[in-house]
């Protein structure tokens, strides 16, 4: 298959919406690593062995995403950089822990992260960091994608700039993601992604590339973008989930209150889309969940 379409190729053919995609994360553990990163970075890479596994076992038994970060292009690594993040709906904040050995990391306190605390070890971390994925050995396609946007991004923001380990989507490469908001924004161009971090400063959200905040599931994600769309809201903090309604056949009722504190109701049908390869390495075609919005109950 080596003339076969990449998976964003498949993706953009199909026009598969953005919407909905991004990963659920509340809690992030970035860890600087330079050097080449395997199909799973953490255990695939220069970072010891021992260390990767317990760091492995440790965030999973408490639901933290653990990244591997780099800096973009040539970078001579003296020490290592760590971040501590929480992207929850109430509570977003970056903490960052320098460290001179890596084993340190295992010092972080990620129990109260659960609680939407900060680990008592570093200091905040003012203003935004930016992680592009750039994983090539998970999918082609971030490796191809990913590297020219984080230069990019990194020739006016070096110090908020990160190339990362896989982060979910990798047929919307490049993907970045803005914390500490945990935004997701997928089929970044080098071009586009300086005027989306600029407008991310200034509390706006770029609607055209947003896939969706990582604090919410799929179903919520898909809801508010469209409902931003619908109504031009692109404020980052002036639409609120309100109250969501399950009902039969896999459909969805949302509320979402506005700034102004106006009510938007929509209603939306989760589905599968055709069959097909929604990764480069992927065996076997999978079908992408579709969201489709349907009309609204009539009120007695």
């Amino acid at each position: 298959m080596a003339n076969a379409p990449s998976c964003s190729q498949i993706s953009c053919h199909y026009g598969e919406p953005l919407y909905g995609t991004a990963s659920r994360v509340r809690n992030w553990l970035l860890i600087e690593q330079s050097g080449a990163w395997g199909h799973d970075a953490l255990t695939d890479s220069d970072l010891d062995q021992e260390l990767a596994l317990r760091l492995k076992r440790r965030t999973g038994d408490y639901g933290v995403r653990v990244l591997l970060i780099r800096r973009p292009g040539e970078y001579e690594q003296k020490g290592y950089h760590c971040f501590v993040a929480h992207t929850g709906v109430e509570r977003q904040w970056i903490q960052e822990c320098p460290l001179d050995d890596p084993s340190e990391i295992l010092e972080v306190d990620l129990e109260c992260l659960r609680e939407g605390e900060r680990p008592a070890l570093g200091a905040p971390w003012e203003g935004p960091l930016y992680l592009i994925c750039t994983n090539g050995d998970h999918d082609p396609c971030c490796g191809t994608h990913g590297p020219p946007v984080a230069q990019a991004l990194a020739q006016s923001r070096p110090e908020r700039t990160w190339e990362s380990s896989h982060l979910g989507g990798d047929r919307f490469a490049a993907n970045l993601v803005c914390l500490p908001s945990g935004l997701y924004f997928g089929r970044v161009r080098p071009e586009e992604v300086a005027s989306i971090a600029t407008a991310y400063e200034q509390g706006i959200i770029d609607l055209e590339h947003y896939r969706g905040r990582s604090c919410y599931d799929p179903v919520v994600q898909a809801a508010e973008a469209l409902v931003r769309a619908q109504r031009a809201i692109s404020g980052l903090d002036n639409l609120a989930l309100e109250a969501r309604i399950k009902h039969a056949g896999n459909e969805w009722t949302l509320e979402f209150r506005d700034q102004v504190g106006a009510i938007h109701v929509i209603r939306l049908a989760v589905g599968h889309g055709e069959r097909r390869r929604l990764t480069c390495e992927a065996a076997h075609p999978g079908s992408p969940r579709e969201f489709r919005i349907t009309p609204l109950d009539p009120i007695p």
